[in-house]
């Protein structure tokens, strides 16, 4: 009768195991399904790099990626293994709004500065990329709205004097 029991209670745990595995089983799928409908989609190589430009930023000279569609604003710098001091990728929406930034697929620290009407809103400084590639992206959210994002290599925000408040003169070089 014990023997009986044992296997019953054995039957038992691998069917709790199983049902438990094909649930996880689905909710990876379920979850990895709706992930590439909330991403936009883009092709890597069209992604990374966009058409720069020379700028004097606060009277020193930056070369800007300027972005303005979903797809290249998702990726960002993301997937790059650096960026120069004096370069950056600026973010242009077509109005404002309070813009979260992530550190999805980022490789190195940033500074991230939002910007409206020529006036600093927020920086967020030295933000460490994620230790791991499986980490959950931090998610980076402004004291408010900005139609302009600006991501420079982290301690950039200082050099160009960027601080919340401050002006910002941008000047487009031929």
């Amino acid at each position: 009768m014990i023997e009986g029991t044992k296997r019953w209670v054995v039957l038992g745990a691998c069917l709790i195991f199983t049902t438990l595995a094909v649930g996880a089983i689905f909710l990876h799928m379920s979850l990895t399904q709706q992930d590439k409908k909330t991403t936009p989609e883009i092709k890597r190589s069209e992604a990374l790099y966009h058409p720069s430009q020379p700028y004097i930023l606060n009277g020193k000279d930056i070369t800007l990626e300027r972005v303005t569609s979903s797809a290249a604003m998702a990726q960002g710098l993301g997937d790059r293994s650096s960026i120069a001091s004096d370069h950056g990728m600026l973010f242009i929406y077509p109005a404002a709004d309070i813009r979260p930034f992530w550190m999805r697929h980022m490789r190195f620290p940033i500074d991230i500065i939002w910007i409206e009407d020529g006036i600093v809103v927020d920086v967020a400084s030295h933000l460490p990329p994620p230790k791991n590639a499986w980490d959950v992206p931090l998610t980076y959210t402004p004291k408010g709205v900005a139609s302009w994002v600006l991501e420079v290599a982290a301690g950039q925000a200082e050099a160009y004097e960027l601080r919340p408040g401050s002006t910002v003169t941008l000047i487009p070089l031929p």
